[in-house]
């Protein structure tokens, strides 16, 4: 009984938002209306197919010592004390799985299930083979947690905040168009002073406007003549590493049309600006030559 008017008061209390039912059910809907391909969404598998990557093979290794250690619990029939703990890793290792962006749920659910069977084990060189591997294999270079790699360590990365600095700076203005890598970063850096045109939720946006508008003006140069004439962009704020199909082909026909001119570029943005007023001194004094940038196939 108790339990019973537990639960009904999680729900009820769970309906008092904003939102009431609708929001309540959010979390269960919220990528019904998705009209863009989020890589964190993707499966491990879908992701080491398209983007092959240490992070997703180290994933994996990991998710067969888990399953070495879940299997141990099995067999040493402990399965009635560690029971919540099993039901938790399990889900959240078959959520891991299916979405790339529960990898962080694995790690926690996962842990009380390697200390468990690892306690348990008698021969612990056993166990600091295991962990030592694990170790070793993340010291690689060009794996994610590798020292080697460029950019490891604590805070913000190399040139992470220049081109906001750039923008702000050089006080530029007017309608920016940004692709979807750097939406949240130009809200953070810009916001009030400027609006972007899409953001990295791509739950706000109406599934049509990725389908219709955001993909086909990249893709078509008609449709994107078309828009830049409706909503009469100023500046073209981009991520670089866009490695959607329509992203770097956009780039490279921006680049060379002559009515846009590159004026700052870094590991992460590149930034162009209308040809004309009022952008006649910035274009002069940060104008980008073109053998700065070379297409590789």
């Amino acid at each position: 009984m108790e339990d019973a008017n537990l639960l009904f008061s999680v729900v009820l209390a769970s309906v008092f938002n904003p939102f009431t039912f609708e929001g309540l059910f959010t979390p269960f809907n919220i990528f019904k209306n998705y009209g863009y391909m989020i890589a964190e969404n993707q499966s491990v598998f879908f992701m080491q197919r398209l983007y092959p990557k240490f992070e997703y093979f180290f994933f994996e290794l990991v998710v067969l010592l888990y399953i070495g250690c879940l299997s141990f619990i099995l067999y040493k029939k402990k399965v009635r004390e560690d029971l919540p703990l099993i039901i938790t890793s399990l889900v959240f290792t078959l959520l891991a799985l299916k979405y790339v962006r529960a990898f962080p749920l694995f790690v926690v659910g996962a842990m009380p299930v390697f200390m468990s069977a690892f306690s348990s084990i008698k021969n612990k060189v056993l166990v600091y083979i295991s962990f030592g591997t694990v170790f070793l294999l993340s010291l690689l270079p060009n794996s994610y947690f590798s020292p080697f790699q460029r950019g490891f360590g604590m805070g913000l990365g190399k040139d992470s905040e220049g081109s906001a600095e750039f923008f702000l700076k050089n006080g530029l203005k007017g309608r920016v168009f940004n692709n979807y890598d750097i939406g949240s970063y130009l809200v953070y850096s810009l916001y009030p002073q400027e609006k972007v045109f899409v953001d990295n939720r791509p739950e706000a946006y109406p599934e049509d406007f990725f389908r219709q508008i955001y993909v086909p003006m990249q893709e078509n140069e008609e449709k994107w003549r078309e828009l830049n004439s409706m909503y009469g962009f100023n500046v073209i704020f981009f991520y670089r590493r866009d490695y959607t199909p329509w992203a770097q082909p956009f780039l490279i026909k921006r680049l060379a049309d002559p009515e846009w001119a590159p004026v700052y570029v870094d590991d992460f943005a590149l930034i162009l600006v209308r040809n004309g007023a009022p952008n006649e001194d910035l274009i002069e004094k940060y104008r980008l030559p073109p053998e700065m940038f070379v297409v590789t196939k």
